[in-house]
Formats: structure tokens, C-alpha cells, sequence
């Protein structure tokens, strides 16, 4: 626990001084950390086996990290390419690369790369130096206060084949909980900043962080247990892997540019 705690300290440290720095640097770090989490996944699931494979769908994938910079006319021959490659590099290995793989190695890449670049989109949006707070506010709030909760509560499990340690009174306070950092951090904005919050706009969005960091949660645990792993690595002492500490986020991040887009939080 307290291997866990430094580690969380430290890394909160971190993650708060590339979230107030110029987009630059973020771009940077969440390239860096998506094509991480992008190398675990693949491990866990067998896809480095195939170096070829694997070498495409990183090289692929740091080429996604700038996506919103690229115009329509850009992405599409990119995509077209990588289509093409992928079939070139399956029919060199067909005895042992299945179509299966292709489909597998796509998918890992939107599932991680894709919705982990919309942090940057967020951050290029208006009021982005805030609204990109929602979406860690979201991820972190949900897992503490979940935690807490079941531990204290907990007596109902949630979904016990796939997280056995999780519960349905601690997924509901997590939501719940998120939902109440949200007012307070709309109150600081509003009070020391004085910004216009729209709380109603934002206490929404909460309940929803808080039930798609939960559906986040589960699914990268549901791939832990297909694939009979207990983490996903062990660069983060006490916490496992990158993708252990992200897959809350990989959901929330998507979930905060779209609702921001149709429903700003700030006036």
C-alpha cells in the first residue's frame, strides 16, 4: 500500500505538470503514453509474437497521435496504407498470421490510441486548460471514491467473474462521488476565476464519467481475464502497468470532448 501510494503521489505530480504546459508537451505525453499502453496491450494479447505486426501498429499509431492535425484527405490514403500493409505483412507469415490478428491489432489501436488523443482534442477546445481536468477529475475521483465506498460498504458484487473485488456500492458512490468533485471544482472556477458554470451541464457529465469509468475499468480487466494476466505490466510499482492506470480514461476522455462539443460547461 505504501509502495502504491508514493507511487500515486508521484505520478499525480507528474501528470498535473504536463496537464498545465503547452499543448505541445501534452501531445508528446500522451504519444508517449498511448504507444506504451499500446506495446502492453499487444503483449498481453500475443500480438508481438509477429515483429512485423507489431513494428506496423506502433508506427501506425504515432502517426494517430496527430490525427486532428491531419486533413481528410490526409488520413484516408494513411488508412488505405496501412490496410494494404497489414494484408502484404499477412500473406508473407499466412501459415501463422490470421485475419483474426489484423482485425485484433486495429481494433487495440482505437481502443487505446485513438480515444487517448482525444486529451489533446479536449485541451484545443475552448476553455480546453479546464475542461481537460474533467476528464482525470473524472477518472481518479471515480476509482477513489469507488474505492472507498466498497470498502466500507461494499456487500454486493458487481461483476464478480470479471472483478471480483469490485462492488455495487462502491460503483455507486464512485459515481456519485465524481459527480461531487465536479460541483466543488465548478465552484473554485466560478469563484476564483469568475467563470459562468453551467452545474447542471456539469453534474450530468459527472454521472456519466463516473459510469464510463466504470465500464472502462471492467472491459481492460475483462481482457486481463481472457487472457489469464494480472496486470498489464509493471513499470508503475504498486499499480501494474500503463494500462492499469489509463483504462478509466480511455473512455472518460471521448465521452468529455463530445459532450463539451454540444454542451460547453462554461459560459
Amino acid at each position: 500500500m505504501r509502495q502504491r501510494i508514493i507511487t500515486g503521489l508521484i505520478g499525480g505530480a507528474v501528470v498535473l505538470l504536463i496537464l498545465i504546459s503547452n499543448v505541445t508537451i501534452l501531445r508528446i505525453a500522451v504519444g508517449i503514453i498511448s504507444l506504451y499502453a499500446l506495446h502492453e496491450m499487444y503483449t498481453a494479447v500475443g500480438l508481438n509474437k509477429n515483429i512485423m505486426l507489431y513494428i506496423a501498429g506502433l508506427l501506425f499509431a504515432a502517426v494517430a497521435v496527430f490525427i486532428e492535425k491531419l486533413s481528410f484527405n490526409t488520413v484516408t490514403p494513411i488508412v488505405f496504407i496501412y490496410v494494404v500493409i497489414m494484408f502484404v505483412i499477412m500473406l508473407i507469415y499466412h501459415k501463422s498470421l490470421r485475419v483474426t490478428d489484423i482485425a485484433l491489432s486495429l481494433f487495440m489501436m482505437v481502443y487505446i490510441v485513438y480515444t487517448m488523443a482525444h486529451i489533446v482534442f479536449v485541451r484545443n477546445l475552448p476553455n480546453g486548460s479546464f475542461n481537460i481536468f474533467l476528464i482525470f477529475v473524472g477518472a481518479f475521483g471515480t476509482d477513489t471514491f469507488a474505492y472507498f465506498v466498497g470498502v466500507s460498504l461494499g456487500k454486493h458484487k458487481l461483476c464478480p467473474e470479471i472483478s471480483p473485488k469490485k462492488t455495487l456500492e462502491g460503483a455507486v458512490g464512485g459515481i456519485i462521488g465524481v459527480a461531487l468533485c465536479y460541483f466543488i471544482l465548478g465552484w473554485i472556477v466560478q469563484f476564483f476565476f469568475d467563470v459562468q458554470v453551467h452545474y447542471v451541464y456539469l453534474l450530468l457529465l459527472g454521472l456519466l464519467c463516473g459510469v464510463f469509468s466504470e465500464i472502462g475499468d471492467l472491459a481492460a480487466s475483462l481482457i486481463k481475464r481472457q487472457y489469464n494476466i494480472k496486470d498489464y505490466g509493471h513499470i508503475l510499482p504498486g499499480h501494474g502497468g500503463i494500462m492499469d492506470r489509463i483504462d478509466s480514461i480511455i473512455f472518460i476522455a471521448p465521452l468529455v470532448y463530445y459532450f463539451i462539443k454540444n454542451l460547453p460547461v462554461l459560459g
